[in-house]
């Protein structure tokens, strides 16, 4: 239904900031841009959905599935991706400073495209870049 919204006015990001949303379930009509920090998206389903350049900082994805989804130049800041499922997630500029990323399913390669700082429960051997000031 988010996906599906009709657009009343001049067009704006959708803003879901502190949604409780969980088991939610995002596609690829999803909002790229949208506002979303804070949300809670545990164990949604956010397969193949388009959330580039969305702000998702502080938001809760424990457990949801991102198989796919497009997160190019996503901010992610102090988001919960605990045993978030990231495989073919396109990570490319997101920024995950402070995100958790315990158990979650992430390869070198997606690290390699994203950037960020103090990012907690890395698994070993995985490392990531700190992002370039803007």
């Amino acid at each position: 239904m988010i996906g599906r919204r009709k657009i009343i006015g001049p067009e704006r990001p959708l803003d879901l900031a502190n949604a409780h949303i969980p088991k939610a379930h995002l596609d690829e009509d999803a909002d790229p841009e949208a506002w979303i920090p804070r949300a809670e998206f545990s164990g949604a389903n956010l397969g193949n959905a388009n959330l580039s350049g969305a702000n998702l900082s502080e938001a809760t994805l424990g457990g949801a599935d991102l198989r796919g989804a497009g997160l190019r130049d996503a901010n992610l800041c102090g988001a919960d991706l605990d045993w978030a499922n990231l495989i073919r997630a396109l990570l490319i500029k997101a920024n995950l400073t402070g995100a958790d990323l315990g158990g979650a399913n992430i390869t070198q390669a997606q690290l390699d495209q994203a950037c960020g700082t103090n990012v907690k429960f890395l698994d070993p051997g995985l490392t990531i870049k700190p992002c370039q000031p803007q």
